[in-house]
């Protein structure tokens, strides 16, 4: 009896309204290529994927002086993401990404008891081919004095080039992970 009982229960789940008896959707896919908006975790397209060399240029934000260029050698695949390599930090943006365009907005808020502590990130890079280029801005804010977390401003302009096929089943670093390692040196450390 009780078998006859939960087998009736999943029919019922399995046949109620709104599982799979909905007219069809009305919405039109974007064309391929075409920007896909997104509310979390950025992922990458196919067109992305490659070797990349890219230099990060650095400046502070209130006296445009050059904090640090970095350049850096990463892969990036499809279905890697701004998140890859960081925890958390990456997986609240807003924005859209395209075959040419990434733009995306992105807040993480920690608190550690004595303080809450706001970092933001804006970015937008445009690809063209093999080619990227792109600006963003790194800020950290405190909502008291947090003498030990790293506060402040720095504008980001980025440049790069592919420069070769994806390899991503390579222990290669990531290029995401690369970029997102440039938190800790904010002004103000």
């Amino acid at each position: 009896m009780k078998r006859i009982a939960l087998l009736m229960s999943i029919a019922a789940l399995l046949f109620a309204p709104g599982c799979g008896d909905d007219a069809p959707s009305t919405e039109t896919p974007p064309p391929p290529g075409g920007p896909t908006r997104f509310d979390g975790p950025i992922t990458f397209t196919d067109s992305w994927s490659g070797e990349w060399s890219v230099t990060a240029t650095f400046r502070d934000c209130t006296t445009g002086h050059v904090v640090v260029v970095e350049d850096l050698v990463g892969m990036l695949c499809e279905g890697d993401s701004l998140a890859t390599g960081v925890s958390g930090l990456f997986s609240g943006c807003t924005g859209q990404i395209s075959n040419e365009r990434l733009e995306a907005d992105c807040e993480y808020t920690f608190d550690t008891g004595l303080c809450t502590v706001l970092v933001r990130f804006t970015l937008t890079i445009d690809r063209d081919t093999d080619t990227l280029t792109g600006t963003g801005v790194w800020s950290a804010q405190t909502s008291t004095a947090c003498a030990t977390y790293p506060v402040g401003c720095e504008e980001i302009e980025i440049t790069g080039t592919r420069i070769g096929a994806p390899l991503c089943n390579s222990p290669a670093p990531r290029l995401p992970a690369l970029l997102s390692a440039r938190p800790g040196a904010l002004p103000g450390r």
